[in-house]
């Protein structure tokens, strides 16, 4: 009850329409930039499904009707290096509101010394969900991120590989989750519109079929108000059958 109340305040004071989305607790193309040394971030995502899944697929509940709410709690520890964590929280259609796991984030970046034309990190998620939310108790994420800015325009990939520990996709081995967003600058430096796309294609050795595919669009717009507070939102749209048809997303980010 109190975990449905403050997503309720939340939502209602920071964005009031129905925020909702897609990854199942986080709808972010990431850049390469990380907190400074010595500074903290939050970002809190909220996601909706409005047009998800009907049925179960093994352990983990119908998409339909979820809502999802996660902390990301990162601190900068170098210049090149950055650690980030997750609390996440679900509430069902039935009004339930459950822990639905954590995640840990460590992620590094090239140096300025490199003078690399683009920006480069590397991120390295491990995680542990709820089995009602995703198949297996344990995985793990490589997300390299390369972006690169030409005057107002932003172009950012992630080209994302998962593995599944201890669960029924265990022996798939690497798994395919590409990402990429293009952003403009529509006022400089204070508002930005984005389209972001997500995907998840299957094991790297046998891809699933296209229409058993994810693959979801999210035109966005992204508001910093401050240094310290950003909010960044959109509605997503799924092109399979695989996809949450339409879902919504709403990030809170406050930099101290």
């Amino acid at each position: 009850m109190a975990i449905r109340n403050a997503a309720t305040v939340l939502l209602i004071a920071i964005f009031a329409p129905r925020i909702l989305a897609q990854d199942s607790f986080e709808v972010q193309v990431y850049e390469s930039d990380l907190v400074p040394t010595g500074h903290y971030e939050l970002d809190v995502h909220n996601i909706y499904v409005g047009r998800g899944s009907s049925t179960w697929e093994g352990t983990v509940a119908p998409s339909d009707q979820q809502y999802h709410l996660a902390f990301e709690f990162t601190r900068g520890m170098t210049d090149e290096f950055e650690l980030g964590s997750y609390l996440l929280f679900a509430r069902l259609p039935d009004g339930s509101s459950h822990y639905a796991g954590f995640r840990i984030r460590p992620r590094v970046r090239a140096p300025d010394s490199w003078n690399l034309p683009v920006g480069i990190s590397l991120s390295m998620e491990i995680g542990f969900p709820q089995l009602v939310y995703e198949p297996n108790h344990v995985s793990l994420e490589f997300r390299l991120i390369i972006d690169k800015r030409v005057g107002r325009w932003m172009f950012d990939i992630n080209p994302d590989v998962t593995f599944a520990f201890n669960g029924p996709e265990a022996g798939q081995g690497m798994a395919l989750e590409p990402e990429a967003k293009i952003g403009y600058d529509i006022i400089e430096g204070r508002l930005m519109g984005e389209v972001e796309y997500f995907s998840a294609l299957g094991p790297a050795r046998d891809l699933l079929p296209f229409a058993e595919q994810v693959h979801l669009l999210y035109p966005k717009l992204e508001y910093t108000f401050t240094q310290t507070f950003v909010l960044n939102g959109g509605v997503g749209f799924g092109l399979t059958d695989a996809s949450d048809r339409l879902s919504w997303a709403l990030r809170a980010t406050f930099n101290f």
